[in-house]
């Protein structure tokens, strides 16, 4: 026991007052000759014990109550074993702040990050002089030690929040490491954070809803040894609710984007701790597009969706934001970004044109794919030709080409597609009565394309129907559950039939090398490459769809890195009705996004996350120009000439970014966006008792105001003081006596 004003001590002994007093008042007895006296001398011997008893306890009880009146004024104190030895002694603080963005939450007019600031100032101030102070900010890395209180308190005051999600358990595994760096001296941390359960949940926990997940599970993985047995004051600079409402997730379908196709825009509201409705408004280009209401309940989690059909530029950026503002303004919007491929050029070859278009074997296919109607806003880009043609034509600028009942195409022209295929393009063959012959053989090379070699023309004078084959394939999960219409109801009079002698077939012939025209013929040689790696190769032809389940109606074959579709009966109305149903336009179309093989781009990302734009080939310049939310050029990363590819790192704010770059004497555009991650918008607290599981090695100290961080830090560097208790049994001392007394006389 220590006390903090000993000097007082010597006052205790004002104990033998009582003793003095008691000495020189007690009663005296006189002798009398008396004639009872043998009657009184029995009473006195029976009562005189219990009066010393009682006179005894009185005595004790003066004297207490002198000596707790001395107590209390000397204030005693008991150290516990937490107590730094020798009282408050100059040694190594960390000061620990939590600058997620989870800390611009607002509430009673200020953000958690400024009260948590405020108050690491505060506790600066009561540090002894020449206390080594670093100071770690949870998204950055420990700062220096340094003495000079006033400079580390602008530091402090000069720090704004950021906006990743960051924890304060890796904070404080930073702040451990950072005071190791000190040995054989005294230490501390101070934590000012709030007590959400993000905020001491781990990555690898992130997703738990609950305090029983898998941080729970391993408690303090993420801290080093050395914080076993170091005191950490943890200071809650949150209110205890969550009345934040975030738009916690947005996607964007369909996942290949293409210009003057539909759009859809959808994703989650989430809400807090008050229920009620709520207005999401989705904004393309700055301008309001749409909006939608939703009835949120407590906590509970609403859906949003939209649509619109992009047009005009191929870069389109947007977002979808609550209207109004709740306590933290962050979460409230999601931002997006469209790269929209144009589109894609097919390019078609008549193999029965005609002067009627009645007649015209792409009446229907033309008109499927690309309406005179629509104008401008088709999906598809397409050209026309004849067979004749094809030779003369380039097909650099076409992601597909079609055989419409085509005939006579040479050697030459087999060779110019199998590259075309190779290189990553697609073809479709449509049958006919032209589809066959020697045109078709392996001699002219046909068959290192075709899926399957040709059969004889197969009538069906009942009709055959189309069904699956292959219920994983896009095609076919295109129409399941009765999407796009029902294939089945097309009857079919006649189709080509295809020999399966054998899964698989030549897997293509090596691409085209240096310096060879794309319009020379197969060679030999490379024929009897490709035949001599298909037993090697494994199956690379597939069947998508079936006539009555027997024969094969649609295949696909790999070559190289482009894809072959067949058709085995015709795009026009001479083998089947099938153009008269509704169903044939979506399934022209999926078969055209089958074959050219379109991959999504990556469109968002999340704060903080480097950025890999590719660029086209020929691009000229070697720095890519950069563009921030607002507009503001960032730096300018470097192209990788070998990957044709940078990366940009500047990605701390979300919003819509852009890069620009020259190429083919075009300037070209790639945008993206970046958001938060919501994982850390939901501010409900966890227990103390959740919190303290988190730092199992440390000593950890809870306060929820600066006045009980003062006692928390009192008790620890000075221990508990007990000078109310001394008062209180004082009170209750003096009690007994003045009742005790009355008694006894």
């Amino acid at each position: 026991m220590e006390f903090l004003n000993p000097s007082l001590l010597v006052w205790s002994g004002l104990v033998g007052i009582p003793v003095v007093i008691h000495l020189l008042f007690r009663p005296r007895p006189k002798v009398q000759p008396f004639p009872p006296v043998m009657l009184l001398q029995t009473v006195k011997r029976r009562s005189q014990a219990i009066l010393k008893i009682k006179h005894v306890l009185l005595l004790i009880a003066r004297m207490a109550v002198l000596l707790l009146i001395v107590l209390a004024i000397a204030r005693p104190r008991f150290k516990s074993t937490l107590t730094v030895t020798g009282g408050r002694e100059t040694g190594a603080v960390a000061i620990v702040i939590d600058d997620s963005y989870r800390m611009q939450y607002s509430e009673q007019g200020a953000t958690r990050f400024d009260r948590a600031k405020a108050l690491a100032c505060a506790t600066l101030d009561t540090l002894e002089a020449g206390t080594q102070v670093t100071v770690v900010f949870a998204s950055q890395e420990p700062m220096e030690f340094a003495i000079d209180v006033n400079g580390i308190k602008r530091f402090v005051q000069s720090t704004s929040c950021t906006n990743l999600g960051v924890t304060s358990i890796e904070a404080v595994a930073k702040a451990v490491l950072k005071l190791d760096e000190l040995k054989g001296v005294p230490r501390e941390l101070y934590v000012f954070t709030d007590m959400t359960r993000a905020a001491w949940t781990t990555a690898g926990s992130a997703s738990s809803p609950g305090e029983g997940g898998a941080t729970a599970a391993n408690p303090g993985a993420t801290l080093p040894a050395s914080a076993r047995g170091t005191t950490v004051y943890i200071v809650d600079v949150g209110t205890g609710g969550n009345g934040n409402i975030a738009v916690d997730s947005l996607a964007i379908s369909p996942s290949v984007l293409r210009q003057n196709q539909p759009v859809r825009i959808s994703g989650t509201v989430t809400g807090g701790d008050s229920g009620g409705a709520r207005v999401v408004e989705l904004f393309v280009e700055g301008e309001k597009r749409d909006e939608q209401t939703l009835a949120l309940g407590i906590g509970e989690r609403q859906s949003y969706s939209f649509s619109f059909t992009p047009t005009g530029e191929p870069l389109k950026t947007g977002y979808a934001r609550l209207a109004g503002q709740d306590a933290l303004a962050l979460d409230d919007t999601r931002f997006f970004t469209l790269n929209l491929e144009r589109p894609p050029g097919i390019l078609l070859v008549n193999g029965a044109p005609s002067g009627d278009p009645d007649h015209d074997e792409l009446r229907y296919l033309a008109t499927a794919l690309a309406p005179e109607t629509l104008g401008r806003k088709q999906v598809v880009a397409v050209e026309s030709i004849t067979p004749q043609q094809l030779l003369g034509q380039s097909l650099q600028d076409y992601k597909a080409v079609i055989l419409a009942n085509v005939h006579g195409l040479s050697g030459h022209a087999w060779g110019k597609l199998y590259r075309f295929v190779t290189s990553g393009g697609g073809l479709i063959i449509f049958g006919g009565d032209k589809v066959g012959g020697t045109a078709y053989e392996a001699a002219s090379g046909a068959d290192l394309l075709l899926p399957a070699p040709l059969g004889k023309v197969v009538s069906a004078p009942s009709g055959a129907h189309m069904s699956p084959a292959q219920q994983a394939h896009p095609i076919v999960k295109a129409f399941q559950g009765g999407m796009n219409g029902d294939l089945s109801q097309a009857t079919f009079s006649r189709f080509h039939e295809l020999v399966l002698a054998k899964p698989g077939g030549p897997p293509g012939l090596p691409e085209k090398k240096d310096g060879q025209p794309e319009d020379e013929p197969v060679t030999e040689n490379e024929a009897a490459g490709a035949a001599a790696d298909a037993c090697s190769a494994g199956p690379n032809s597939i069947v998508i769809m079936a006539f009555d389940g027997r024969q094969p109606a649609l295949v696909q074959r790999n070559v190289g890195a482009g894809r072959v579709l067949f058709f085995a009966s015709t795009c026009d109305a001479d083998w089947s009705d099938f153009p008269r149903f509704p169903a044939y336009v979506p399934f022209v179309h999926e078969m055209v996004k089958c074959v050219c093989n379109f991959t999504a781009l990556r469109h968002s990302y999340a704060v903080g996350e480097s950025v890999r734009v590719d660029v086209e080939p020929g691009a000229v310049d070697a720095r890519l120009a950069v563009f921030g939310p607002t507009g503001e050029p960032l730096a300018s990363p470097a192209v990788d000439p070998a990957m044709r590819s940078a990366f940009v790192k500047d990605t701390f704010a979300p919003g819509n970014y852009e890069a620009r770059y020259t190429a083919e004497a075009r300037q070209k555009r790639v945008g993206w966006s970046v958001n938060i991650e919501c994982s850390e918008s939901g501010t409900a607290n966890a227990s103390p008792a959740f919190v303290e599981k988190q730092l199992p090695q440390m000593t950890v100290l809870l306060a929820r105001d600066k006045a009980e961080l003062e006692e928390h830090v009192r008790t620890v560097h000075l221990g508990k003081e007990y000078a109310m208790y001394a008062l209180a049994a004082l009170v209750a001392l003096m009690l007994f006596e003045l009742v005790f007394a009355n008694r006894v006389f």
